[in-house]
Parts: C-alpha cells; sequence; structure tokens
C-alpha cells in the first residue's frame, strides 16, 4: 500500500484510481475503480498516516492467523465498498479517499476487542492506555480529508463488526484452501501467519526442555 501510494503520488494520477459514485461507475463503465481503490492511499498525508497505522495492527493478522484475516478483510471490502458507493449517492460526494481502509477496519476491531492494554501513561495528570497513539493515528486519518476519508473508514468499521458478530454467518467464511496454497507458493511464508502462534521465548524454553 505504501509503496503504490508513492508512486501513485509522484505521478500524479490518484484521480485515475480514486472510487466514483455508482451512478458515474455505471455510465464511464469504470469498474476497476471498486479495486483499484481499495490498493493504496490518495495522498501524501493519507499514507503517512495509514503506512503508521498499519504497522501498528500488523500484530491484529499473527493472532487471528493469516487464513481467517485475509478472509475477513476480504469480506469487508466487499461490504465496505458497498457502503461507500450508496454514501456517495446518498450525500453527492464527488469521490471517496482511496486506500486499504477495509483492512484498517478489521485490524481496529480486532485491536480493540483482541488485544489488552499493557501499561497506562500519563499527559497532565489524565491516565491513558498506550493504545492511544493508535486510535489517535487513526482519528487523524479518518478526519484528514473530510467526509472524503470519513465514508471510508466509518464503513469499514462497520463491515468489520459485521464480519465478527455472531449474529451473522459471515464470520465463520473462509478463502478456499487452494487459493492459500497457492498464495504461500507464491508469495512465501510471509504472508502465512498460523493463528495464536507461540511466543519466541517460550518456543526456546521448550526446545531447552526437550
Amino acid at each position: 500500500a505504501g509503496g503504490l501510494s508513492l508512486w501513485v503520488g509522484a505521478t500524479n494520477t490518484a484521480s485515475r484510481f480514486r472510487l466514483l459514485p455508482y451512478t458515474q461507475i455505471v455510465q464511464y463503465g469504470h469498474w476497476w475503480r471498486l479495486f483499484t481503490s481499495q490498493a493504496f492511499f490518495g495522498s501524501t498525508l493519507e499514507t503517512a498516516l495509514g503506512c503508521m497505522l498499519l504497522y501498528n495492527l500488523r500484530n491484529t493478522e499473527r493472532i487471528m492467523g493469516s487464513r481467517k484475516f485475509g478472509s475477513i478483510v476480504f469480506i469487508t471490502t466487499v461490504l465496505a465498498s458497498s457502503l461507500q458507493l450508496a454514501s456517495s449517492v446518498m450525500f453527492n460526494l464527488p469521490s471517496i479517499s482511496p486506500g486499504p481502509f477495509a483492512m484498517l477496519g478489521v485490524g481496529l476491531y480486532s485491536f480493540f476487542h483482541k488485544i489488552p492494554s499493557t501499561s497506562v501513561i500519563s499527559v497532565a495528570g489524565i491516565p491513558f492506555s498506550n493504545k492511544v497513539f493508535t486510535y489517535s493515528l487513526a482519528a487523524h486519518l479518518t478526519f484528514s480529508m473530510g467526509q472524503a476519508s470519513l465514508m471510508p473508514m466509518v464503513s469499514s468499521l462497520l463491515a468489520a463488526a459485521a464480519c465478527n458478530t455472531d449474529l451473522l454467518p459471515l464470520s465463520s467464511l473462509r478463502i478456499p484452501q487452494s487459493v492459500c496454497s497457492f498464495l504461500r507458493a507464491t508469495l512465501g511464508k510471509a504472508m502465512d501467519y498460523p493463528p495464536a502462534p507461540v511466543p519466541m521465548v517460550s518456543s526456546l524454553l521448550a526446545a531447552a526442555a526437550c
């Protein structure tokens, strides 16, 4: 996402990939925008905030496992894109900020629910969780471009919540194992995290005990 965002920014081509209102997508036949709008951020500010946020949320994939994480991101992307198209028509938005907001939505939802706070910091006598920096980055990214960035973040968070609720069967859906095997063979182990990995220290102690 970061590399593509820098390339788009350097070539000044972001406007060609933004998500347009549904009526314009149909009128001009720009269906590819549904996919390209999820690949990179549209401005330098969004790129900086988004990359830092993705880095801070990297452990959520390790906790969930690559297959589950990828499945929820895919479903969230479909749901969030649908919500964004609907909101662009309802609120007459000229365009919506591009970026992997669906991945951020899944990461933020899991970060809030599954990653506990490990310490408390005090600012002017007011206690804050050590997770406040991540939430601050998310807030800055959400409002960085006004409604254009607010819509994709809110829709992604709502879609991520829908994928994780017990009221809908979406959380049990998975990417086919054949697709996972193909990605593992082409992209390697860097994209293959098992769920709930054993900490390195525990692994070393277990090896020593054997």
